[in-house]
């Protein structure tokens, strides 16, 4: 190789190493989308003919049900009225006077109707296409515990009912679990036991408690409410454009003394086949809380195994099958089911049998979504102290905890001295370390080769069994040929090409993602492996504009569907800045333009309009096509990760 071409191999590898830090702050909480169904679609619109009362409240006669719907409207209503489109919906239901719906709506800079004041909240009841009881309470931090404590007394108080339900609407998710955010109090959120601290000061005994928002189908979440309500609605996943309320509303009117699953498995059922209409992915399940404490307690069972086998060298088996479980953005939660059926002990069967029982319905696009998750910290060791916080006050037994010690002390310690410093607890286990590194010699993580040989005319890389049980991911990474200094970056992507022997063939890609014909440039968000029943799931994001705005395409690919399906596009520009982004659909003007990062030999890169082609999103096509060589040159090289930590490639070959 020439010293031109060493040069650009060192720029090269510079280039992922610092667009891996990107990556990790591509995969967000990925909350709602923009195409919300509601009876008023557009913003600005009224949310009732008029308003009426002024505050005070009339005594109410006890009916049937009282919903009390608890709002934190944030980004997600003052740029897309996805609130106010959601409360329409409950007017849309045209409900009988056996049903008392009770709003308390704040935490947004801006509402999209002209009833409700821009960083107000408000609280008000709905009936007869209005506003009623309307009050504006100023300022009010919605994000505390406090707050929606007095709401539930307030509405339990104002609007008593033989029977009533909670609905908790806005962003969910995060490390550790929470729900809300409240854009007047940056930072403030509702963890899991401070939702428990509400309930139980409120004191007000609900049918059920249901999560519009997203990631919140957790253990810790049922665990917060199972005292205080008989079942709970949520996902695991992320809510697309609201529940389907204008589903279970008239069920409810219709027949009001039916068991609530009726009702809420009608809503469910609406609410996958949305999703299928509009090419989403999704997930939603009902629990009953009854059967909440079966499940911790097998639970409980199940990880003490786990925890002996993680003292006794077993930490690589476990991080290995781990990883394969499937992600739920960046809450490192992870589906108990998928988790107890990969990692095999003694309590597995036990643990998925009280799981099924206390699911009563699930539905999901996803093979590794079974109706209910829990914290399993994986991707961020880094925030695992928070995590551990509130579990223990949330009450968790030391057997939990001590398991997950034990994980993330020898995780931690694979990502090097100085993130061992910054983010290790008292609940860091030096001995389990002792024990661990006994039998693997530590590696600083870094990039190291990846040794190949020739094989019959062939390059080929050769792993042990062991070195097998490592590798968690393998790619293939591609760069076009831009000018004579600089390459079109088209990224990485997941690399499967054995012989019969096992050995990984090094080759240059013969297939590449495109958008109308067009090489774009790919990031790996999120990955599923079922390796025994070899499925995958992977879940990319493409950079683009659209109308001008940066923005992820997101993608989502299965073993059964390897071209893909675009899902839609996180807006980029609220990447980092806490409010939990979220995929928008896009409309079929929307002009879209693939952009592509140039990486210069001088280390320098820049994000260029390489297709000046607009794209009207009506006319995306996504696929999976053959790389002509005779027509492009490239640079590829192979890169393999293992579950330490430590990055191998081999060395970028040029193919002109």
């Amino acid at each position: 190789m020439s010293t031109n071409k060493k040069k650009i191999w060192i720029v090269l590898l510079s280039f992922f190493a610092l667009f891996a830090i990107l990556v990790t702050l591509i995969v967000i909480l990925i909350c709602r989308e923009n195409d919300a169904t509601g009876y008023i679609s557009g913003t600005q619109q009224p949310l009732a003919e008029e308003m009426s009362g002024n505050g005070q409240i009339v005594e109410a006669n006890k009916t049937d049900m009282t919903i009390m719907v608890y709002i934190i409207g944030s980004d997600l209503e003052t740029d897309d009225g996805l609130a106010t489109n959601d409360i329409n919906k409950f007017f849309a239901a045209d409900l009988d006077d056996n049903i008392n719906v009770v709003v308390q709506a704040g935490g947004a800079y801006k509402w999209n109707n002209p009833n409700m004041e821009a960083g107000s909240t408000h609280r008000f009841s709905l009936g007869d296409n209005e506003l009623n009881d309307f009050v504006n309470m100023g300022k009010v931090n919605m994000a505390s515990p406090e707050t929606l404590s007095d709401f539930i007394k307030f509405a339990g108080a104002n609007y008593p009912a033989e029977k009533f339900t909670l609905v908790l609407w806005n962003h969910g998710g995060d490390v550790p679990l929470q729900y809300g955010i409240d854009q007047m109090f940056p930072g403030e959120t509702l963890t899991c036991d401070e939702l428990k601290m509400a309930l139980a000061e409120a004191d007000v005994y609900f049918e059920t408690v249901v999560f519009d928002a997203c990631l919140m189908a957790t253990l810790e979440a049922a665990l917060a409410v199972k005292d205080y309500a008989d079942y709970m609605v949520a996902a695991e996943s992320v809510i697309w454009g609201g529940l389907t309320y204008e589903t279970w509303l008239p069920s409810l009117n219709s027949n009001p003394d039916a068991d609530p699953e009726t009702h809420y498995i009608k809503m469910m059922k609406s609410y996958m086949k949305f999703l299928d209409q509009v090419g989403k992915a999704g997930s939603i399940s009902m629990l009953d809380l009854d059967k909440v404490d079966e499940v911790y307690v097998a639970y409980v069972e199940y990880v003490k195994e786990v925890g002996e086998n993680l003292r006794d060298k077993g930490y690589d088996e476990y991080c290995k099958l781990r990883d394969g479980c499937g992600y739920y953005s960046n809450t490192d939660s992870v589906d108990i089911v998928t988790l107890a059926s990969a990692y095999i002990t003694d309590g597995s069967k036990d643990l998925v049998e009280a799981v099924e029982d206390a699911v009563i319905y699930s539905d999901s696009d996803y093979a590794y979504s079974h109706g209910l998750a829990t914290y399993s910290p994986h991707q961020r060791i880094d925030k695992y102290t928070e995590g551990r916080d509130v579990l223990e006050r949330l009450d968790y037994d030391d057997t939990i905890l001590d398991c997950l010690d034990v994980y993330c002390s020898i995780a931690l310690s694979y990502m090097g001295q100085e993130d061992l410093n910054k983010y290790a607890g008292e609940w860091f286990d030096l001995a389990a370390v002792q024990e661990h590194f006994e039998v693997n010699e530590p590696v600083e993580p870094g990039i190291y080769e990846l040794v190949t040989f020739d094989k019959n005319g062939q390059m080929v890389a050769r792993f042990t069994e062991e070195e097998l049980q490592r590798i968690r991911a393998v790619y293939s990474a591609l760069f076009l040929k831009h000018t004579d200094t600089s390459y079109i970056v088209l990224g990485l992507e997941s690399y499967s090409n054995y012989d019969q022997d096992g050995d990984l063939i090094i080759d240059k890609p013969t297939s590449w993602t495109t958008i109308n014909d067009n090489f774009v440039n790919l990031s790996l968000l999120d990955r599923y492996v079922d390796y025994e029943a070899g499925r995958w799931e992977d879940i990319y994001g493409i950079t683009a504009t659209c109308n001008g705005e940066n923005i992820l395409i997101i993608v989502y690919y299965t073993s059964e569907n390897p071209k893909g399906t675009i899902l839609g596009y996180v807006n980029s520009t609220s990447i980092g800045e806490g409010e939990g982004a979220y995929i928008y659909t896009f409309d079929d003007d929307d002009v879209i333009n693939l952009i592509h990062p140039i990486l210069y030999t001088d280390g320098t890169t820049e994000y260029v309009k390489i297709v000046q082609e607009d794209i009207l999103a009506s006319n995306l096509k996504l696929n999976y096509q053959n790389i002509d060589y005779s027509k492009v040159d490239i640079v590829s090289f192979i890169k393999v990760e293992d579950i330490y930590g430590n990055t191998y490639e081999t060395e970028p070959k040029f193919y002109e």
